[in-house]
């Protein structure tokens, strides 16, 4: 069965979107993810199977292929960990496919389950980038545990930022 589920990541100053495709079929269990991943991504196997586990969902005991689209562009971090759980599942039959076709999902997986802030940055050189000006950050903004940023589509061309409880409930349900 195939699933589809939306990411994004950064290009440079841009944000560009990402399919993150995933499909499961019958044959000797194995889990791989192409599309020009980085050592972050490929290492959410082992994130994503012990947190579908310890959610008590089923990991399924199948050939699982994941894409990350497009494939030209480099995905970095552990950010894309809860669009790939939710694929999976979807893919699995444990979760309807439609829950996940105006969402945006992104953020980290931890071993039981629970979904960690994550910062979408372009590569190991992005935090070192100098602010042309500085700017006073509000008290919030210093917070180490920011939410994650979901996004919900509102048109064919746009996305817009929505509350994360609504976006996290269809991998929660």
């Amino acid at each position: 069965m195939f699933a589809r589920a939306h990411a994004f990541t950064i290009d440079g100053l841009h944000t560009r979107h990402v399919a993150v495709e995933v499909d499961v079929r019958p044959g000797l269990p194995a889990f791989a993810i192409v599309g020009l991943a980085d050592a972050a991504v490929r290492e959410a196997r082992e994130r994503i199977q012990a947190a579908i586990r310890n959610s008590g969902y089923e990991f399924p005991a199948r050939r699982i292929t994941a894409n990350l689209a497009p494939g030209d562009l480099p995905k970095a971090g552990p950010g894309l960990d809860l669009a790939l759980a939710c694929a999976l599942l979807a893919a699995s039959e444990q979760l309807a496919p439609e829950r996940l076709e105006d969402v945006a999902l992104f953020g980290e997986l931890a071993l039981d389950g629970a979904v960690r802030p994550s910062t979408a940055r372009s590569g190991p050189r992005a935090e070192r980038w100098p602010s042309p000006r500085p700017r006073a950050e509000p008290a919030w903004a210093r917070s180490p545990w920011r939410a994650p940023t979901p996004v919900r589509r509102t048109s064919s061309t746009g996305w817009r930022s929505r509350s994360w409880n609504t976006c996290a409930a269809p991998c929660a349900s």
